[in-house]
Formats: C-alpha cells, sequence, structure tokens
C-alpha cells in the first residue's frame, strides 16, 4: 500500500489513514458444537461469536438463579437463528429475524437452573460471520409468580371457567384475562382487584 500526494504528486499535507477489513476470513470467536461442549455465559452479558462455515452452530449454556425472564439474542450484521432449550434437551423457543438487521430475538418466561442456546445461521443454515450474543434475566419479585402480563383460559368445565395456575393478584397489579369462550354472568371475587368480563 502506498500514499502519494494528488496534483501529480506534489501535493504536501496531514493524512488520516482508515484500513477496514470485513468479510471471509475475518477473525471469529469460535464456540462449542454440541450441548457438552457449549460455551458458559452469565446473565446480563454479551459474548463474540462467529459462524465461520455454513452449517456451522453455536452452543452457549447459562445458570439462571430463579424464575423469571431470560431474553437471549444477538447483534451485528449476521443474520442469525436461536433456540433456547432447557438441561432435558428440549427446545423451548426457536426464532429467526425477531431482533434488528436479521438477528434472533427470544424472549423466554424461565424458572431456576440450566438453560442452553444455539446459534445458526439464516437462510437455512447458510448466512457466516460474527455475531455478538446478548443474554438478559429479570428476576421476578418476591411473591409475585406471574408478573404484569396476560394469562390464558387453559380449560372450561360446562358452564364454569377454571383457570390455570392459580394466580396470587396483589394490590396495584395489572392483568389481563383473554379467553376463547364469552364471559357471561356472575364473575366471582376471591380479592382485589375486581375480575370482569
Amino acid at each position: 500500500m502506498a500514499v502519494v500526494g494528488g496534483n501529480n504528486r506534489r501535493a504536501t499535507g496531514a493524512y488520516t489513514l482508515v484500513v477496514r477489513f470485513t468479510g471471509a476470513g475475518a477473525e471469529v470467536e469460535e464456540h462449542g458444537n454440541t450441548r457438552a461442549a457449549a460455551t458458559e455465559v452469565e446473565v446480563n452479558s454479551e459474548t463474540r461469536g462467529g459462524l465461520e462455515r455454513a452449517g456451522d452452530v453455536d452452543y452457549f449454556r447459562v445458570a439462571v438463579p430463579g424464575a423469571g425472564t431470560l431474553t437471549v439474542g444477538t447483534g451485528g450484521s449476521t443474520d442469525t437463528v436461536g433456540y433456547v432449550g432447557g438441561a432435558s434437551g428440549a427446545w423451548l423457543s426457536v426464532n429467526d429475524d425477531q431482533g434488528n438487521n436479521l438477528n434472533f430475538r427470544i424472549v423466554q418466561q424461565v424458572g431456576a437452573g440450566t438453560y442452553y442456546v444455539a446459534v445458526v445461521g439464516g437462510e437455512e443454515r447458510t448466512q457466516t460471520g460474527a455475531y455478538t450474543l446478548q443474554v438478559g434475566f429479570t428476576e421476578d419479585e418476591a411473591g409475585d409468580d406471574h408478573g404484569d402480563r396476560a394469562v390464558h383460559i387453559a380449560g372450561e368445565l360446562g358452564s364454569r371457567v377454571i383457570l390455570y395456575p392459580r394466580l396470587r393478584i396483589q394490590t396495584g397489579e395489572t392483568w389481563a384475562l383473554r379467553s376463547p369462550v364469552r364471559f357471561s354472568g356472575r364473575h366471582q371475587r376471591v380479592g382485589a382487584p375486581v375480575c370482569k368480563g
């Protein structure tokens, strides 16, 4: 590489040379390709990674200290797909492109335990390149096993509707009940706040 002055090499003066390299051959972080070889990451952390070839998969393991919301995704310009699973081996969630710039983003309610994250390239695992894995966790407040979120009706028995699980509604909490059946008749008041259909 050579830098010369303009105007037939007669121009002089200060300059700044900026060199950037992106694309194939860029150094990326390597992580395990199986659950057994998963890289351990902390909650509320960022970890650099990279998909070096088509079909590459990176596994990560995260220990969650209690019940709460686990948020996992990637950042960067690489198209990624993500999976979150429990220690049993079953995948709980899969996502493609819910995050920014074709990155995945998963928000999953979890209990205390070990969870696994798998990152693969988008477009049927053909995409390659660097990414940053972002792992966030917000623990549920003590005594609040659900948070302020919607609850779905789990079952119906004759004219009585059964809600699962049993809910501990605390003063000041906001709840939205969604049901495939229409509410009619009386609604039993168990405690504040009153639930109306």
